[in-house]
């Protein structure tokens, strides 16, 4: 697998995470398989231009969002800014009681 096709496939799984779809309803929203989603998303295969065109107008992104491999300028950034926001108004303690849950998610 290419490093092309993973970066792909794990930009279309966040976009769609962010979404809370899961694959199947994506696939049905786009018209395209549960087993395209999943292969897109395990970089195993490339995108078709229709079902491109398709999965974006679904995951309201434009097309060169999942070609741009940088962070994404997305909705995400403003639930990143609410936690850190309240992260802060947060005892020390309370704090590292957090970043413990996170490592903890970072392990799955």
């Amino acid at each position: 697998m290419s490093v092309f096709l993973k970066s792909f496939g794990k930009k279309l799984k966040g976009y769609r995470i962010c979404n809370g779809l899961s694959q199947e309803k994506l696939a049905e929203l786009s018209e395209v398989s549960t087993n395209t989603i999943s292969m897109l998303e395990n970089g195993k295969t490339f995108i078709k231009y229709k079902n491109l065109c398709s999965i974006c107008k679904v995951l309201k992104i434009q097309e060169i969002d999942l070609f741009s491999f940088s962070m994404p300028k997305s909705q995400n950034n403003s639930i990143i800014n609410q936690i850190i926001t309240k992260i802060k108004s947060l005892e020390p303690n309370k704090q590292k009681q957090i970043l413990e849950i996170i490592e903890t998610f970072e392990k799955y």
